[in-house]
């Protein structure tokens, strides 16, 4: 597959495999086999109404390595996606029997108005890490799912739901929602599973059966009452709402949604008996981006080339040039679209050795097109 297409240029039924990181502009409707990432970047930008629908899937293939995915305002009907690495669903429509990103470094976020819908036999939509969904529409139903199979699941991390336009819909046959850590919610959110229960421990776990919530964790910061559409379902009791007993408030700092390179995080100062939120800090997606690819030169094998890729910023701020002065054998390649999240995908390099000082402007920082017209740009 090219490094950069249009749906116009595939050909029905075929399967595809990556090569390079890839981009796809879905610019008319096409109907393909699977798209095997087997280890590189995929972004998938929509266009218009058109869809792209993968009959047999998205996937990593057999190569075993960890690749991001990012569906931008695209309108996919595929018949699963699972990758290894960061899945970011930023606005569009996605329609899916199961959405899976699992490896160490695997995160999902829905976001931006995105409308997802999962309708599979056992699994839903999985993380090893965290999942958030913020203002977005997620329906996920799981029609044969048992003790471990769930609707909406973080293995290891939090699940985050958030933002006045988010609803969420999960529906499953036992457990509907279960995380490794904390569950909040600020957003109407639906729970459909078989009516009654107790709560009991087990093995570290709250089990919440009226709810069917398992977690460490669970924090319900605006609980939704009176029924109807977007209320929690399946409570015997009738009631929706979480009662606390009267108490003095006990705050801490949270992390509700972690930053990602490309979305911001989120911090809350939180009850943690009743989950009121007295204050929320933003954690900069911009500063994780600058740190992780800190780590990179840092820890790169001599002279080495370091690639980083990225379809939102256009600069570094001053600590990358200043690890590379650190390192002046490593070599930094990067990958970026002309206008940050849009625009044409391009490549600059900045040399092993090269004159650093002369790299930061004026402010602390290095613009992508700056070091193009120091160093030439390739397009992609």
């Amino acid at each position: 597959m090219p490094v950069s297409c249009n749906t116009s240029d595939l050909t029905e039924g075929t399967d595809y495999e990556l090569g390079a990181p890839t981009i796809i502009t879905i610019n008319s409707s096409v109907t393909i086999g699977k798209i095997e990432t087997k280890g590189y970047e995929l972004i998938i930008n929509g266009q218009g109404n058109n869809v792209l629908t993968i009959t047999n899937g998205i996937s990593k293939g057999t190569y075993n390595s960890e690749a991001n995915l990012l569906l931008n305002n695209a309108r996919i009907q595929s018949s699963s996606i699972e990758v290894e690495g960061r899945l970011d669903i930023r606005g569009g429509v996605v329609n899916s029997n199961k959405i899976i990103s699992n490896g160490t470094t695997s995160f999902i976020n829905i976001y931006n108005g995105a409308s997802v819908t999962v309708n599979g036999q056992n699994c839903g939509i999985s993380s090893s890490n965290g999942l958030s969904i913020v203002d977005s529409t997620v329906n996920v139903q799981v029609t044969e799912n048992g003790e471990n199979y769930y609707a909406l699941e973080s293995v290891y991390g939090s699940i985050s739901i958030s933002g006045e336009n988010s609803v969420v819909n999960a529906r499953a046959s036992h457990i509907a929602i279960r995380a490794g850590t904390n569950i909040y919610v600020d957003a109407p959110l639906e729970i459909t599973t078989p009516a009654g229960g107790t709560i009991q421990q087990d093995s570290g776990y709250n089990y919440v059966y009226n709810g069917n919530v398992k977690a460490t964790s669970v924090v319900i910061r605006k609980p939704i009452s009176g029924g109807g559409a977007g209320a929690p379902a399946g409570n015997a009791t009738g009631s929706n709402d979480i009662e606390t007993p009267s108490h003095e408030h006990n705050y801490e700092w949270q992390e509700s949604r972690a930053a990602t390179e490309d979305v911001d995080g989120e911090m809350i100062y939180v009850c943690t008996i009743c989950g009121d939120v007295k204050y929320r800090e933003t954690t900069s997606a911009y500063n994780t981006f600058n740190a992780a690819l800190i780590e990179k030169i840092r820890k790169a094998a001599p002279g080495a080339t370091v690639v980083v890729d990225t379809n939102k910023w256009i600069s570094f701020h001053h600590m990358i040039i200043d690890t590379l002065a650190e390192r002046p054998d490593v070599t930094l390649k990067i990958n970026f679209l002309s206008e940050g999240h849009k625009g044409i995908p391009m490549t600059v390099t900045i040399p092993a050795g090269a004159d650093y000082k002369s790299l930061v402007d004026e402010n602390g920082f290095t613009g992508f097109l700056f070091l193009g017209s120091k160093y030439g740009v390739a397009l992609r």
